[in-house]
């Protein structure tokens, strides 16, 4: 589960560079995008960010099951193969969704929004209001499960024993995930909810 962890954040950072490399390279203080390349640099920037919000979902909830299974090999195989189709639907669906919803002419949308967001010269608002709110469902639903997570780490092990080498690889992956997962999440919740 780490690995397809680690495979969406390569394909995010990979994909989000080619899309700023494209604004950086065609920017014009009137903005004059290609729309079409828009278009094909947008897609898999923002599927490979949802990607990885579901991947770190799976990550945790393979750890929750591995804290309270007896079994849990048996469990890793299913998550993995659930990952992979929830990864591939939603990339499906957002492309789909934006090839369907696609206006080279831009006939809908507002000048003052395009200087600020160029994607809204593409699409309409309500298509990036979609993406915008299912990212951050799944944000808060892996932060639900990184609670529970540390709650149910916190209950599995007493503050009065010694840590085993196991426990404390555990204990340090939960501070890795707690800087690079939890705190994240929560500010891209916060951020959201205060509409920012």
């Amino acid at each position: 589960m780490l690995t397809m962890l680690v495979a969406s954040w390569w394909l995010c950072a990979i994909f989000g560079t080619f899309l700023a490399g494209h604004y950086i390279a065609f920017w014009r203080p009137d903005p004059i995008y290609n729309k079409y390349a828009l278009l094909v640099f947008f897609i898999p920037a923002m599927s490979s960010i949802n990607c990885v919000h579901i991947s770190q979902f799976f990550l945790t909830l393979e750890r929750i099951i591995i804290m309270k299974s007896t079994n849990a090999k048996y469990y890793c195989k299913k998550l993995l193969a659930l990952c992979i189709f929830f990864n591939t639907s939603l990339a499906v669906f957002l492309g789909t969704l934006f090839v369907a919803n696609f206006d080279p002419n831009g006939a809908n949308n507002d000048s003052n929004q395009e200087s600020r967001m160029p994607v809204l010269s593409i699409i309409d608002k309500k298509t990036y209001l979609i993406l915008y709110y299912i990212s951050n469902g799944i944000s808060a639903v892996t932060l639900l499960a990184s609670l529970y997570f540390l709650i149910v780490f916190r209950k599995s092990t007493k503050a009065t024993e010694m840590f085993t080498k196991m426990e404390k690889t555990i204990k340090y992956t939960i501070w890795v995930d707690i800087w690079f997962d939890f705190l994240p999440q929560i500010f891209t919740v916060g951020l959201t909810m205060v509409s920012v």
